[in-house]
């Protein structure tokens, strides 16, 4: 899933509420007709006759016998090198710069707490913010700007540095990450889990109607996807949805909303990513697709836990 946006902050267009990343895999194949056979000699491979035989040049075909290096005759069927491919591991992310060094628990304010953020190492995208999250030294807000070490974007993505905190005295939680080159604090409420990806256009493509304003049409689509949420699947006080990029400013050729305040205990909103065309009666939808934000981590086939 492409996890990048902007890294100039969009105009917010209403309350505050980015992708993704793939992952590669190396496949090796084996032919079928092959299985279960035993692995011919060398007077099997010498005399067996390819059924789609590569041209050769006349000069390569040479009579002689070659020597090998320890002048024992060989075969001219070496048997090739060992297959050294090695199945691709998950990519780490690219991590957003800044950090420090950890600060010891008892340097800490507040008191320690656990929740679904604690996992040492473990990747989470930022969420709801068009501006940058400031990433603090230390979890307060006493000294903020002093402390600050480094700030993430919608649509980065950080590694859980494995600590929660509390701090009474704010009411604030917080959640350690990992940047690129330390540690910092985060306000919780803004990482989440990316889950599972799917294309939602045929929703919503014969009631958006077309708009001068590209923006509005995010909007648009924003709005009546929280309203399939119900009354009874929101907030109290309403879904938070926040344009969190703006395509004049980045290579993309799509808006990416993040709509947050579901009222469940493991799905907390989707991000949309809206494509929109630019015709003669304005801007009209191309495309609408949504990843699910999780907010206690995500099953092995994208589902939220």
């Amino acid at each position: 899933m492409q996890y990048g946006t902007s890294r100039k902050p969009a105009r917010r267009l209403s309350a505050a509420a980015a992708l993704s990343t793939a992952a590669l895999l190396a496949l090796s194949a084996c032919t079928p007709d092959q299985e279960g056979e035993p692995a011919p000699t060398a007077t099997e491979q010498d005399q067996a006759t390819p059924s789609t035989p590569e041209p050769t040049d006349t000069e390569d075909e040479a009579t002689d016998t070659p020597e090998t290096d320890d002048g024992a005759t060989g075969t001219g069927t070496e048997e090739p090198p060992a297959d050294t491919t090695e199945t691709a591991a998950d990519p780490e992310p690219e991590l957003p710069i800044g950090g420090t060094d950890r600060v010891d628990d008892a340097d800490l304010p507040g008191e320690s707490a656990e929740t679904y953020f604690s996992r040492e190492g473990e990747a989470v995208g930022v969420i709801g913010t068009a501006g940058p999250l400031p990433v603090l030294a230390v979890p307060t807000l006493e000294g903020e700007m002093d402390e600050m070490v480094g700030e993430v974007f919608a649509g980065d993505t950080v590694l859980l540095g494995g600590r929660e905190r509390y701090v009474p005295e704010s009411e604030q939680s917080w959640i350690e990450i990992q940047l690129a080159d330390g540690y910092g604090w985060v306000q919780a409420g803004h990482l989440y889990y990316f889950g599972e990806h799917e294309d939602i256009t045929d929703q919503y493509a014969d009631q958006v109607s077309a708009s001068a304003d590209p923006e509005e049409l995010a909007l648009q689509v924003a709005e009546l996807h929280t309203a399939d949420w119900g009354e009874e699947g929101q907030a109290e006080d309403g879904p938070d949805v926040e344009i969190v990029n703006n395509p004049d400013f980045v290579d993309v050729d799509y808006y990416i909303v993040d709509a947050t305040g579901m009222m469940d205990d493991s799905v907390a909103g989707d991000r949309l990513f809206v494509t929109v065309e630019e015709r003669d009666a304005g801007y009209e939808l191309s495309q609408v697709e949504r990843t699910a934000l999780c907010m206690r981590g995500v099953s092995d086939d994208g589902l939220c836990m």
